[in-house]
């Protein structure tokens, strides 16, 4: 909830994240100095969505969630959609994720990091491409993790076994081919 100047409002909104909270709390305040109400501010709230490719909930295949964050990827915003992914109540948690290659020396330390929050959140790995697969393999050991680098046997493990309330994560840089084999066509 929001309150401001002794006004509350509990406010509803379909973006994904903590970081969100802040960025909506800081639109509030710029909102309710330029003369909206709180009432008219969380009507506006209810109807955001993320754009395209960042943190954007779908309808998937077989009844799953497809979160698709696959913009672009730096550390700080794939620790933020893997603590999404935590904290999502589903089956299966599946990442899809191309390792982050523009870090120069700092890149090996990151991805131990990164393979942390993924053994935490995720309970399969399908790395795009080997680079880093390694320190992420060694970080994340309660994690099944898999390196595949063709679309096409990507979509095939995915079809074949994404069920009802699994959440696939899909971070950095995938493909459209794989985004809509997955995604529901009427989604």
């Amino acid at each position: 909830y929001v309150r401001l100047q002794n006004k509350r409002e509990f406010f509803e909104t379909k973006l994904l994240g903590r970081h969100n909270v802040l960025n909506l709390l800081g639109a509030t305040l710029v909102a309710h100095g330029l003369g909206m109400s709180l009432e008219e501010i969380k009507e506006r709230v209810k109807t955001l969505e993320a754009p395209e490719h960042t943190l954007a909930p779908k309808r998937g295949i077989n009844g799953a969630t497809i979160i698709d964050d696959s913009y672009s990827g730096n550390p700080r915003g794939v620790m933020a959609a893997l603590d999404v992914l935590d904290s999502m109540r589903g089956n299966k948690k599946i990442l899809v994720m191309y390792p982050l290659i523009e870090l120069g020396a700092a890149s090996p330390h990151i991805h131990r990091r990164i393979a942390v929050k993924i053994n935490k959140a995720c309970d399969v790995c399908i790395l795009t491409s080997p680079d880093f697969s390694r320190e992420i393999r060694k970080n994340a050991p309660n994690t099944d993790v898999f390196v595949m680098t063709d679309p096409e046997k990507i979509i095939a493990k995915l079809q074949k076994n994404l069920l009802e309330n699994d959440i696939v994560l899909l971070e950095n840089r995938i493909s459209e081919e794989i985004k809509a084999a997955i995604v529901a066509p009427d989604a």
